[in-house]
C-alpha cells in the first residue's frame, strides 16, 4: 500500500510538471521559433502572417491590459502602481493563449486533418495557465477569442 501512495505521488508530480511544461507551447519562444521554421522553410508568406498575427496580439492584448489592469490570481498586489508592472503582471487576457490559437489556426489553415490537435493544443495551454493560477478561466476565454479572431482574418480569411 505504501508503494501505491508513492507511485501516485510521483504521477501527479509528473503530469503537474507536464502541465507546467505546456504552458510553454504558447510562449513566445516557441511561437519565434515557428516563425524561424517557417523561414528556413522558405514559407515566407505564412512567416509574414505570422510575425503579423503577433504584433496584432501584442497590440491589442497589452491595449487591453492598460485598460483593465486585473491582477493574477497568484499575486499578493490588489494595485499595480507602474505602468511596467500593469502590463506584465495583468492577467486579462492571456498572451499565451492567443499565441497558441493563432498558431493553432495558421496550423489547422496548412494542415486541416490536424484540426484536433489544434483544439487539443488551445485546451492544454489554457488549462496549464489556470492550473499555474497565472489566469482565470474568463482571461483564457479572452485570449482564445483574440486569437482566433486574428487568426481568421490573418489565415483564413
Amino acid at each position: 500500500m505504501h508503494s501505491m501512495i508513492g507511485f501516485r505521488y510521483t504521477f501527479f508530480i509528473m503530469l503537474k510538471d507536464f502541465i507546467d511544461d505546456v504552458s510553454a507551447l504558447g510562449g513566445v519562444t516557441v511561437y519565434s521559433l515557428v516563425v524561424l521554421a517557417t523561414i528556413l522553410l522558405g514559407e515566407y508568406d505564412i512567416s509574414y502572417k505570422l510575425i503579423t498575427s503577433l504584433l496584432l496580439i501584442f497590440v491589442s492584448a497589452y491595449s487591453i491590459k492598460l485598460v483593465y489592469a486585473n491582477p493574477r490570481p497568484d499575486s499578493k498586489k490588489r494595485k499595480l502602481p507602474s505602468l511596467l508592472e500593469r502590463l506584465n503582471e495583468s492577467s486579462f487576457p492571456s498572451v499565451h493563449v492567443a499565441r497558441i490559437s493563432v498558431l493553432s489556426v495558421c496550423m489547422y489553415s496548412v494542415f486541416p486533418a490536424l484540426l484536433y490537435l489544434s483544439v487539443l493544443l488551445i485546451f492544454l495551454v489554457g488549462y496549464s495557465r489556470v492550473s499555474m493560477k497565472r489566469h482565470y478561466v474568463s482571461d483564457v476565454v479572452a485570449g482564445v477569442a483574440i486569437g482566433f479572431l486574428i487568426g481568421y482574418f490573418i489565415f483564413v480569411k
